[in-house]
């Protein structure tokens, strides 16, 4: 049976619903209000208008919940406990900070216009509909864009150029699969899946196979990533998830099923007729490579060819000394594209931002390409928004 702790998830949703709180207060309100003066001098207008406004924020997220039961019901895998309080109150949360961005412009327009008297009534009504409306569609995107990252797995290629490869080197970059309750096992398979369709020469994997106290996920989880994918050199690191629950179990059942987990080394191999030297980074987010030993793996004596660094979680500081000792390509994890990412005509804004600069993709720093994976799993709340799993087909290119 799978261990959680129980004080843990309660105590992150609650301080994910403290955060989202005044935001669902302040759409509650003026949605509440502008459906109020919409609907005129009808019977039990106050309590029309608090349903409506409760149904276009609640009821999206009720039909997830309905649909996933019923999914659910045709599989053997059962509903968790917290689905519920997911998807009827942390995506109506999630409606109200997204329409809240979408609703600035209409808040300036209406206060911009606020001094043109003679049209003011006809202002104020086309206001509330357009307020209505927003949260309505913005109720409807949300929900469906959640389902989409819920049940989707997609692909990204990247074309680099570089000296140190012979001829087209395929890198599939995975990371943060993190299986558990929410992650099951059939997700994980689409997943292993996907990557095996990309036919890569060699997989880089940043970390975290496992999800803090889901321990029963682990061996399951690396079973089928043998099953499908053993054939294929693969070479990874240690995530935080996987330290804290068990790291030697994660190392072992991986190293069982075909992927070779490194904790500070380098790896010398060929790939693609392509001299490979991959240096496996362990550093987490709580817990960082002491300087002494990130000194002596940079001063490591490295065949000419590519040198990929693979790290689960990328600090300035680690960045800053790769750059220096030359390294070619950066592979990383740990911030599952946001996981949450809210859209501010076009800007993907995200609590991950707090902890690292790039959460999703590739990005170049100093000149040094950084591929950042996106995952599969999810950590805090079961929930994705704005942040398809992604996996990064490297294509190196001499």
């Amino acid at each position: 049976m799978d261990l959680i702790d129980l004080h843990d998830v309660p105590r992150r949703l609650l301080t994910l619903s403290l955060g989202g709180a005044p935001f669902y207060a302040a759409a509650s309100f003026l949605l509440t209000r502008s459906i109020y003066l919409l609907l005129g001098r009808r019977r039990y207008r106050p309590l029309k208008a608090i349903t409506i406004s409760a149904a276009i924020l609640h009821i999206p997220g009720a039909l997830l919940l309905l649909i996933e039961l019923v999914e659910r019901a045709h599989s053997a895998n059962s509903m968790p406990d917290n689905f519920p309080i997911t998807y009827l109150w942390i995506i109506p949360l999630v409606v109200a900070s997204q329409a809240g961005l979408y609703g600035i412009p209409l808040v300036l327009l209406r206060v911009g216009m606020s001094w043109y008297r003679p049209r003011i009534h006809v202002i104020k009504t086309t206001f509330r509909v357009l307020l209505v409306a927003l949260v309505l569609g913005t109720s409807l995107y949300v929900s469906g864009r959640v389902y989409h990252d819920l049940h989707h797995v997609e692909y990204a290629t990247h074309r680099l150029h570089n000296n140190g490869a012979s001829d087209t080197l395929r890198i599939a970059v995975i990371a943060d699969i993190q299986a558990d309750a929410f992650t099951d096992i059939q997700r994980v398979n689409q997943y292993y899946n996907t990557v095996k369709a990309l036919t890569p020469d060699v997989i880089l994997f940043a970390g975290d196979l496992a999800t803090i106290m889901y321990i029963g996920s682990i061996e399951p989880a690396s079973h089928a990533y043998g099953k499908t994918l053993r054939d294929i050199p693969a070479y990874g690191v240690l995530g935080d998830h996987d330290y804290w629950t068990r790291p030697a179990m994660v190392t072992s059942t991986l190293g069982q099923n075909g992927m070779y987990i490194g904790r500070n080394e380098l790896i010398t191999t060929r790939a693609s007729g392509t001299q490979l030297n991959v240096l496996l980074i362990e550093n987490f987010a709580l817990s960082r490579i002491p300087g002494g030993t990130l000194d002596s793996l940079l001063a490591l004596p490295r065949e000419e060819g590519l040198d990929v660094a693979v790290v689960h979680h990328l600090e300035n500081r680690l960045l800053e000394r790769l750059k220096e000792a030359d390294f070619d390509l950066i592979v990383t994890g740990h911030t599952h594209g946001g996981q949450i990412a809210l859209d501010f005509y076009g800007t993907n804004m995200t609590a991950a931002l707090l902890d690292i600069d790039r959460i999703s993709g590739m990005n170049r720093e100093y000149g040094l390409p950084i591929y950042t994976s996106n995952g599969l799993g999810m950590s805090t709340v079961p929930l994705r928004y704005n942040a398809t799993p992604t996996i990064g087909l490297l294509e190196v290119l001499p």
